[in-house]
């Protein structure tokens, strides 16, 4: 029998806990809003990180699983599946909600014994996205072949991520459903006080973990080709590529027009007092800190990865360019850093299209839609 929606009692789960990104972000907002509308939420992960930290401040129940990880360990790997086999039937859950590649894995094995609560999972991007190395690519892509068998419902972040599923044979279009990121709406800026605040330096703001993917080489590489040095620029994120960022920028000559911070836990004021935001990714999902970056009235400059341009319409609220190209990143940065007034356009253009489409209340409602329909079903 299923249970009346607004009593279904949901786990969320992720791999780990260390870092705090876009899926966790996602995890901790949904499942306050399960627990908002009278229904049940747990979280459970690896490890008691930053993310446990968030989640118990936020009021709601954490389960860390001590052998529970990124990478990919036999012993590690079996170690959790046994864990959490024990403990998600011990919650009598009524479905299981997992995020990241690992996550997905070893709950999806566990969706094929008798009487485990249906599994949905979300894909915050695939690991067999092109850019992803290519040994990488074909191990994943043949991985999540087998596992969408085991999944009543795949969920991508964007129509891009779904088409690319559906291109390599991952599942059928009646398993994938898309549903894009969303996030809660903030105030509008105040714009007086937002020019006052501002110095003769225009502002350049990413937000991305210091690590490959996110390719701060090449976004240097390009702010070092723009010949005006009237601009700052504040880079923002964990990992462990942070002293090599510091390293290119010395080198290329760039360091006294950067701020290069770590991981941060509010990125709104940075947002809000900056005025252009870009992220020079070599593969991507749907990225949340661009819809961040919209919901702040910013113009965006970003590589057109993944589903990027599903929220930067090129030349309408910002530019997508080819990735790993600095000329072309240059190029577009160059367009909006000379004129304050394309600035200003682009930038309520964006906030325009995160109300229209990317607000959390239209994720939620989707997403919970979905549950009592898996559930139906």
């Amino acid at each position: 029998m299923v249970p009346l929606i607004m009593t279904l009692k949901v786990v969320f789960l992720l791999a780990r806990s260390d870092e705090i990104g876009g899926a966790h972000i996602h995890v901790k907002d949904m499942a306050k809003y399960v627990l908002a509308i009278g229904g049940k939420a747990v979280v459970v992960a690896g490890g008691n990180g930053v993310f446990a930290d968030l989640i118990r401040a936020n009021g709601i129940k954490y389960i860390s699983i001590s052998s529970l990880g990124r990478k990919i360990s036999i012993f590690s790997d079996f170690l959790a599946l046994l864990r959490l086999n024990k403990v998600l039937r011990g919650l009598k859950c009524d479905l299981v909600s997992a995020h990241s590649a690992k996550a997905g894995l070893l709950v999806r094995l566990l969706a094929i014994t008798p009487g485990f609560p249906p599994v949905i999972f979300t894909a915050h991007g695939w690991s067999f996205a092109f850019g992803v190395p290519m040994v990488q690519r074909l191990f994943s892509l043949n991985l999540e072949r087998l596992l969408a068998l085991f999944s009543r419902k795949i969920v991508t972040v964007c129509n891009s991520d779904k088409l690319l599923a559906l291109s390599q044979g991952v599942a059928r279009p009646s398993t994938i459903k898309v549903i894009h990121n969303g996030m809660p709406s903030l105030p509008l800026r105040d714009k007086q006080s937002r020019h006052h605040q501002r110095s003769s330096s225009v502002r350049i703001v990413t937000i991305a973990r210091y690590e490959k993917q996110k390719d701060h080489d090449t976004l240097l590489r390009a702010l070092a080709r723009i010949p005006e040095r009237h601009w700052q620029m504040t880079l923002l994120g964990g990992g462990p590529g942070l002293e090599s960022v510091k390293s290119l920028a010395l080198s290329l000559g760039i360091h006294k027009n950067l701020e290069v911070l770590g991981r941060c836990s509010d990125v709104v004021p940075y947002l809000d007092s900056a005025d252009i935001f870009v992220l020079s990714s070599h593969w991507e999902g749907f990225p949340r800190s661009i819809l961040e970056a919209m919901r702040s009235s910013l113009p965006v400059v970003a590589t057109d990865v993944g589903g990027v341009s599903e929220s930067v319409i090129d030349n309408y609220n910002g530019f997508c360019v080819a990735p790993c190209d600095a000329d072309a990143l240059a190029a577009a940065l160059r367009k909006l850093l000379v004129s304050p007034e394309l600035r200003e356009i682009m930038g309520e253009r964006s906030r325009d299209l995160f109300e229209a489409k990317f607000t959390f209340s239209r994720m939620a409602a989707a997403t919970w839609d979905l549950y009592h329909n898996v559930l139906r079903a």
